[in-house]
């Protein structure tokens, strides 16, 4: 816009100047004609007179051009002053651009140089990742490795016990069948000394009978044992015994001030005998129990006991048979312990003995898993009840 405009001035101006030498020229025109006009004055008037008409039209195109060109000045001038008003706009907008330029440059720069450092940064963390991942896959590698080798070891152990429990397994199995034979055997012992006990007592009864033999209920009767119609209750110490096995049999009695048999330390006990079945008893007049029967012998300090509790099914009581006198050397106490086998395997139950092999932690855990057997606690004085 600027540069037309110039050149709108430089026109006009050029104008100008035609406009003046035009004047000039004009002038001399006219004073040639006014001289000649002198010298001719008569021939040429009507040629005076067209000069004079085409000076006032040459004097009023002077004006007319000098009206345009004040007009084209006025309009140059505005036209000027609104380029200049645009180059200062465009001038306070270029320098804005360059100063918003300049900040958005900044800001790049400073995101760059940020993106820089997070770029190091995450580059290291990453690095330090990969290092410790592959550190991890070395301790996995070696801990799958150990693990591999554990579980391998493992494996082994798990079928050499396999193996040993197969061996374990039949060899129980044969104990089993060797003590099923046993068992069976001395079933039959004993269905054959029960028939010779019968036909003893039949025979004795009938010796009795015809010697006319007064029979008594003995004084001390009590109702609370199951052997009681066998004359073994109470202080009447009659046994109930065929052949027994100690010198001098002995007779075997409810002591009533006992509700199990204890024991102050696992080493206490010497043997355990429990039945491998169940007979049925009469208790304190009541309806039938099952009972399961054991044979206890102990020693504490020197003194050698023997007892047979019966443990009742379904009251959960326990009866403790002792014998008439306890035995005073290891020879009476295997007498009279044979004694109390005979007397409960007389009843119909089938002992068979306990095995307290091992060491002092699998005998404790053995006793304390007989349920007619009760620790003594020695500090506070009181009975523990076996589970």
């Amino acid at each position: 816009h600027l540069a037309i405009l110039l050149a709108e001035q430089a026109e006009a101006e050029e104008s100008a100047v035609e406009k003046g030498e035009l004047a000039r020229n004009a002038a001399s025109l006219l004073a040639a004609i006014t001289a000649e006009n002198e010298r001719i004055a008569a021939e040429k008037a009507d040629a005076a007179n067209l000069a004079a008409g085409k000076l006032a039209a040459i004097i009023a195109e002077e004006e007319c051009l000098a009206v345009e060109k004040a007009t084209a000045e006025q309009e140059a001038s505005e036209k000027l002053a609104a380029v200049t008003a645009e180059e200062n706009i465009l001038a306070a907008e270029k320098a804005a651009a360059e100063h918003e330029s300049s900040e958005r440059l900044a800001a790049a720069i400073a995101e760059e140089e940020r993106l820089a450092t997070e770029k190091a940064a995450t580059e290291k963390e990453a690095a330090e990742r990969l290092a410790a991942v592959m550190a991890e896959e070395e301790r996995l590698t070696e801990e799958k490795a150990a693990a591999e080798k554990e579980a391998a070891e493992r494996l082994a152990a798990v079928m050499a016990e396999e193996e040993r429990l197969a061996a374990e397994k039949a060899a129980a199995e044969k104990e089993a069948a060797e003590r099923l034979a046993a068992v069976m055997a001395e079933e039959e012992r004993l269905t054959a000394k029960k028939a010779a006990a019968e036909k003893e007592a039949a025979e004795r009864l009938a010796a009795v009978m015809s010697e006319d033999a007064e029979i008594k209920v003995p004084a001390a009767y009590d109702e609370s044992d199951p052997f009681a119609f066998m004359g073994a209750s109470g202080t009447d110490h009659t046994t109930f015994s065929t052949g027994a096995s100690s010198d001098t049999p002995v007779m075997f009695y409810v002591d009533k001030t006992l509700q199990a048999v204890e024991y102050g330390d696992p080493a206490d006990i010497v043997e355990i005998y429990r039945s491998m079945n169940m007979a049925r008893i009469t208790p304190d007049g009541m309806s039938p129990e099952n009972s399961s029967a054991f044979i206890c012998t102990l020693k504490r300090g020197g003194v050698m006991s023997v007892f047979i509790p019966l443990l009742l099914s379904e009251s959960g009581k326990v009866l403790v048979y002792v014998p008439e006198r306890q035995p005073e050397n290891p020879d009476e106490l295997a007498g009279i312990t044979r004694d109390a086998v005979e007397f409960i395997e007389a009843v119909g139950f089938i002992m068979d003995a306990v095995s307290l092999e091992g060491d002092s932690q699998a005998r404790a855990s053995i006793i304390k898993k007989v349920p007619v057997l009760s620790r003594i606690d020695k500090e506070a004085g009181k009975s523990e009840g076996n589970v």
